[in-house]
This record gives C-alpha cells, sequence and structure tokens, in this order.
C-alpha cells in the first residue's frame, strides 16, 4: 500500500526530506479531515435530521414546505447586527 502511495504521489522520485515534506503535508491534511469529521459531523446530521422533520410536521398543522413565510433560510444565515 505504501508503494502505491509512494507511486501516486511520485514520492519515490523525491530525496529523502522532500518524502519528510510531503509525508508531513499529508498526515496532517489528514489529522484535520478526520478531527473535522469527528467533530462537526454528528451535529450536523443531527441538524439535518431536525430540519426533515419540520419540514415534514410543519408548524402549526401546517406543511413547513407550503409555507410562503419560512424563517429556515434566515436561521441559516449568521447574525450580524451592528
Amino acid at each position: 500500500m505504501y508503494y502505491q502511495y509512494e507511486v501516486t504521489f511520485s514520492a519515490y522520485v523525491l530525496k529523502p526530506g522532500e518524502k519528510l515534506i510531503l509525508n508531513t503535508v499529508v498526515v496532517v491534511l489528514l489529522s484535520l479531515l478526520m478531527l473535522g469529521i469527528f467533530s462537526y459531523l454528528p451535529r450536523f446530521i443531527l441538524r439535518v435530521t431536525e430540519r426533515i422533520f419540520w419540514f415534514y410536521y410543519g408548524v402549526d398543522d401546517k406543511l413547513a414546505v407550503g409555507m410562503g413565510n419560512s424563517t429556515l433560510w434566515a436561521d441559516l444565515q449568521p447574525d450580524i447586527r451592528l
């Protein structure tokens, strides 16, 4: 598997110092990706699930999809107050 990694990223033609830099960048990027997935994905899935149920069941016994003045878009916008 390491050979396939070296061939894909052309690391086999690099000098040892360059390989170290490339491998460090790859490890850091993969670590940040995994951190982001484990930190934010569960919250994101929960929020999406809540919104799907809100769309389906609606507010005041009406479907939220049919409502013209839905506050969903306003909830997604950042709250900027000057």
